[in-house]
């Protein structure tokens, strides 16, 4: 390897870094949150809160200085991704309890299996859409694309996730 291609290997490793130190992925959710916060508390039905998947990395993309380079937009949807993160452990902490709930009230102990079976859910729903947005990002290769690709990966099966979390959990009876 020359000196110019060993010099724009190491720029090109360090560039997320420098980028990422001016605006971490928690600073990109607090700055962009409240629209996704007012758009899933207006939202009443699942297919209005679809409105609210990906509105935090188009405002980000868009508000952020290099919000429109490959770099930006990674950062912009690995800030989406935290968000709907953040959201799916928030439905987790409302939906168990009521699966226990269910469980302890259940007359029949062999049917008093909700609580074990939403962990078993989530933990095979864990390892499959980290494989599967392994697997999207392994498509891109060594490609700029492969950046942006995971998180987004990442951000639409989460938001998925938590609108099943939230079916979930009214069925029962929350």
């Amino acid at each position: 390897m020359n000196l110019f291609s060993t010099l724009a290997a190491i720029l090109f490793a360090l560039l997320p870094a420098a980028v990422a130190a001016g605006s971490s992925t928690e600073d990109l959710v607090q700055r962009y949150r409240p629209m996704v916060d007012t758009c899933w508390w207006a939202a009443q039905t699942p297919q209005a809160r679809s409105d609210c998947s990906g509105l935090l990395y188009d405002a980000c993309s868009r508000g952020e200085p290099d919000g429109q380079a490959t770099v930006g937009m990674a950062g912009c949807m690995a800030a989406e991704a935290s968000y709907w993160d953040a959201r799916l452990n928030q439905q987790w902490d409302r939906v168990l309890p009521l699966a226990l709930a269910a469980d302890a009230q259940e007359s029949d102990p062999g049917y008093a299996v909700r609580a074990e079976k939403l962990v078993q859910a989530q933990r095979a729903w864990i390892t499959f859409r980290d494989a599967q947005c392994g697997y999207d990002h392994a498509v891109f290769g060594a490609g700029s694309l492969a950046r942006v690709v995971y998180p987004s990966c990442l951000a639409e099966m989460t938001f998925d996730r938590v609108l099943d979390l939230v079916a979930i959990g009214a069925d029962l009876g929350g």
